[in-house]
This record gives C-alpha cells, sequence and structure tokens, in this order.
C-alpha cells in the first residue's frame, strides 16, 4: 500500500479579508454580495449556501475571477473539516474544489488578478493537493467503501487537484458516467477537422481508428508523477474505481488526425474543442 508524501499540506497562504473591496470587482456567473455571503456560510457551515456559491463561481465549468478568493477560504475550511472528521463534507469540499481547479485551465479564465492575490490562490492549490494525500493515507478504507458514483466523484477532483486539470475538464461527462460514450475532436490551428458525437466503440468510423491506452495494472509506484496515465490509473486502483480506468484508457488514447496527419491524444483533441469550438 502506498503512503503518499503530502508535504504540500504544510504551505502557508493569506485569506482575502470578507471586508475587501476585491469581493466587489471580482467575477461570477450571478451577482450576490459574495464576501459576506460566504463569510456567513463558513461561519455557520450552511452547506447549502456553500454550494450554490461554488455552483456560482464555476458555472458550466467557466473559471471566475471569483474563484481566486474563494478557493483560499475553502481549503481553509476543508482543512478544519478534515480535522473534525467529518468525511462527508470533506468529500463535498474536494469535489467542488477539483471543479475549480479543473476550470483553470488556458483559454478558459475570464482574467488573472495581480500578486499577492494570484500567489495566495496558488500556494491554497499546493496545500489543498497536500490535504488529499492526507486524506488518502487515513481515509482509504473509507473511500473504497463509497458508492462507485461517490467514488467517481472524488477521483475526478483528486486528479484535478494533483495535476491533471485538462483531462478532468475534458473528461468530465465521462467520469460522470462511469463510461466514455462520446467524444468531440477538433484538431486546430490551420487544420479543419472537426467532429461531434464520435463513438469511440465504431469499429468503421469515419474518422478512422481511435486507439485507446494500454493499461497495465499496479504499474505506478506511489511515488513519481511523470507518466500523468501510470498515476492517475495507480490513484483509480487505490479507490476501487475500476470503471474509471477504461475512462481514463479513452481519455489518454490516441488519433491520428484524417485530415493533417498529425497524432495526438484525445484529451488534447478535446481540450480544443471545449474552449476554441
Amino acid at each position: 500500500m502506498y503512503h503518499l508524501e503530502e508535504n504540500e499540506q504544510n504551505t502557508a497562504f493569506n485569506v482575502e479579508p470578507f471586508d475587501s473591496t476585491v469581493w466587489e470587482v471580482v467575477s461570477m456567473a450571478g451577482r450576490i454580495d459574495l464576501g459576506a455571503e460566504l463569510k456567513a456560510a463558513i461561519e455557520t457551515r450552511d452547506w447549502q449556501n456553500i454550494q450554490d456559491i461554488f455552483e456560482n463561481i464555476t458555472h458550466q465549468m467557466t473559471f471566475y475571477t471569483a474563484v481566486y478568493v474563494v478557493l483560499p477560504h475553502m481549503v481553509q475550511l476543508l482543512e478544519q473539516v478534515m480535522e473534525e472528521g467529518d468525511l462527508e463534507h470533506a468529500h463535498m469540499l474536494i469535489w467542488n474544489l477539483g471543479i475549480c481547479l479543473a476550470a483553470d485551465i488556458p483559454g478558459n479564465r475570464m482574467g488573472e488578478p495581480d500578486s499577492p492575490l494570484m500567489d495566495d490562490y496558488q500556494a491554497a492549490a499546493k496545500k489543498l493537493s497536500g490535504l488529499v494525500k492526507h486524506l488518502i493515507n487515513t481515509r482509504l478504507q473509507d473511500i473504497q467503501e463509497l458508492s462507485n458514483e461517490q467514488k467517481s466523484t472524488l477521483l475526478a477532483a483528486t486528479l484535478a487537484i494533483l495535476g491533471e486539470r485538462e483531462l478532468v475538464f475534458a473528461g468530465m461527462e465521462a467520469f460522470a458516467a462511469g463510461a466514455v460514450e462520446e467524444l468531440h475532436f477538433m484538431c486546430g490551428g490551420d487544420c479543419e477537422f472537426f467532429a461531434e458525437c464520435v463513438d469511440p466503440y465504431e469499429e468503421e468510423s469515419e474518422i478512422g481508428l481511435i486507439l485507446p491506452q494500454e493499461y497495465e495494472p499496479e504499474a505506478w509506484d506511489g511515488v513519481s508523477y511523470d507518466n500523468p496515465f501510470v498515476w492517475t490509473t495507480g490513484i483509480a486502483e487505490l479507490f476501487g474505481a475500476e470503471e474509471q480506468i477504461e475512462v481514463l484508457r479513452w481519455l489518454y488514447g490516441s488519433l491520428t488526425c484524417p485530415e493533417c496527419g498529425q497524432t495526438k491524444r484525445v484529451l488534447d483533441y478535446m481540450i480544443t474543442y471545449l474552449t476554441e469550438a
């Protein structure tokens, strides 16, 4: 059994004061008094309001600038919840924080703040990765006993938090469904190749053969994050989320573009489709 290195949880960061004027200028899907709403929700542990705030700042997987100031507060709350042993709400926070980070990819941001907001946001995201590793190290049996749906959402969030943001952004529907039901392709650049709603299991596809990534069980050493497919499937194995390994095989699979001849990962086509189409 692995013991994941969790030194990141010692990372220090500051949170934006609730009376700061920054809360008035950050973007989100709906207009609310964000600083006051978040302060009240955290102080009273109003979980429905906390969920509503997350949905406001990540609506339709858009990365709004409000995430930069909300995320450090939520990471701070997660640490408290974990210390209390509350796995249910730790899971809820990790899921939503994972969505925040999955949406934070090039081409999807609504803007970027100046330092020190950015520095604290990045430090909080780093601490979050340490907290998630600590949860895996200390509550793995509880994680393995979750329902398939709960394991799927926790896995997706974990992969985004530990670094594979584009994977989760591209594959959110597949992770939620527990299977790859259709894929979307856009090559980008000077190439005009574009295809939607492609069935990956269709043998005679007009776009050519989509090759899923070869999977070798127990290939991860629990230490190296150099090979994304190896460590992401390693985490899926730890969780007992076997159905998600098939999702990962397709997303990390490859297709040779029928127009320009480039061979790319499926998730790279998907990212281009989602951010440029």
